[in-house]
């Protein structure tokens, strides 16, 4: 799945939790202000029943007190403000909330209303009126009218009051609800939170750890960390692309390595060779020649040990006859023994001419029972093809590889060809030309020897 999609699904993800928990505050909320709505107006109807309640009885007492009490002596400012309190009460009626038979009440007090205030005061003002008659009017209109609202408002304000008692519990509900909702929005936002984390740590930023991670390493020269994901989208495809990429740069280092490697090889080729042909030149015996070619091939190639042979060819009917051999064996090889190794394994390697190389060979020289881990054999020539030499190099750390052989016809072929020139000079300057003798100055050597 490429990054888009996911990040596509991310949102679709976080979209819906946010639609989720946005209809859930709704629901909460709705529930909140519906218990609390409904608790507002059943308190606002409660308190004007018992203001409706507590009016009617304050009238109904200052009347009652006033009639049988005392005596009508004066209108006590007691009835009139009660009257007019009670007047205020009902004219609040519009602003609240009542049910059809509460508000019939209302309407019985609003329509009364005038009637009693009216018969209130002429029962207060009238002094014509004795007090047995006020007292009778008084009972017509307590029954008529207080009594009678006093028994409808009672038992409304009582089952108002089981109401508001009942909003009260469910409003207490409904906020433990509303609290449990949204401790369990909150607790599912935070699982929500930490899936999404998991999700994006997982896909998006632990491989792009790994990826800087190996950028890193890269840049520093540490080709050997990779990054490791297998993921189909750009993460992984950026993953794959940086291993190509380490790949070619590590191909490219080894073989510019490779390249070093071998040019310091063939500097320092040229400069054992340089110094061979110096010591050539400076004439020194045959012996000494091939025993320090002998070592400068070993230090060439870093073997073990090496030899050379050296055979003459006296015609083209006859097998070369082998006249010299030279190793750097501890112990000394006779001629008998270098003569088998010429019959035996490099038998073909003379008569075809052709290099041995091999890292597999387990035999011994017969001279000096030498255990042999890996071989190379290289025939030379001298320009005058009269004489062929066969160098031999044996047990090197890894074997002998193919460079190994090309430095080796490289170095020996070149201080080959120099050594038998420097010993045909020689035998030029002590020999005649037409007899082949030993010339004036030989014999005046040997002579005076």
């Amino acid at each position: 799945m490429k990054l888009s999609r996911k990040f596509d699904l991310f949102s679709f993800v976080i979209l819906a939790v946010f639609i989720v928990v946005f209809f859930i505050s709704l629901y909460t909320i709705s529930l909140l202000s519906s218990s609390t709505g409904a608790f507002v107006d059943m308190s606002g109807e409660f308190y004007f029943l018992t203001d409706l309640k507590n009016g009617l009885l304050r009238i109904n007492r200052a009347l009652d007190h006033y009639v049988f009490i005392m005596d009508s002596t004066g209108p006590p400012d007691e009835i009139i403000r009660g009257l007019r309190e009670f007047n205020v009460i009902l004219l609040g009626s519009d602003n609240i909330k009542m049910d059809e038979e509460e508000q019939e009440i209302v309407a019985f007090l609003q329509k009364d209303y005038i009637p009693f205030s009216l018969a209130v005061d002429s029962i207060i003002k009238d002094s014509t009126v004795s007090l047995s008659q006020k007292q009778s009017l008084f009972r017509q209109w307590q029954d008529n009218y207080i009594m009678k609202a006093l028994d409808d408002v009672e038992k409304h304000w009582i089952e108002d009051q089981k109401k508001r008692d009942h909003l009260i519990k469910n409003a207490g509900q409904a906020k433990v609800l509303a609290l449990w909702i949204l401790a369990a929005t909150a607790s599912f936002m935070f699982l929500i939170l930490l899936l999404v984390r998991t999700f994006v740590s997982r896909l998006v930023v632990n491989p792009l750890h790994i990826i800087e991670d190996a950028s890193s390493a890269l840049a520093k020269g540490d080709m050997k960390h990779r990054p490791n994901i297998t993921s189909d989208d750009e993460l992984g495809s950026l993953s794959a692309s940086i291993n190509v990429l380490a790949e070619s740069i590590e191909e490219k280092v080894k073989n510019l390595e490779a390249s070093v490697s071998k040019e310091q090889a063939v500097v320092r080729e040229q400069v054992i060779l340089t110094e061979m042909m110096t010591y050539i030149a400076s004439g020194v015996e045959l012996d000494k020649l091939l025993h320090t070619f002998l070592q400068r091939t070993r230090d060439l190639l870093k073997a073990e040990h090496s030899a050379i042979f050296i055979l003459e060819s006296v015609s083209d009917t006859k097998d070369p006859e082998l006249r010299y051999y030279v190793d750097t064996l501890e112990e000394k090889t006779s001629m008998d023994c270098a003569q088998a190794m010429i019959n035996g394994v490099f038998l073909n390697t003379i008569k075809l001419f052709d290099s041995l190389r091999t890292n597999k060979l387990s035999g011994e020289i017969p001279a000096t029972h030498l255990k042999i881990d890996n071989l190379l054999a290289l025939p030379l020539s001298s320009a005058d093809k009269k004489l062929i030499g066969l160098v031999m190099l044996v047990n090197k750390v890894d074997g002998f590889t193919s460079d190994d052989e090309e430095s080796l016809f490289s170095f020996a072929f070149q201080a080959f060809q120099a050594i038998t020139m420097q010993q045909e000079i020689v035998r030029h300057a002590s020999t005649d030309g037409l007899t082949g003798l030993h010339n004036y100055r030989v014999f005046r050597e040997r002579l005076d020897e």
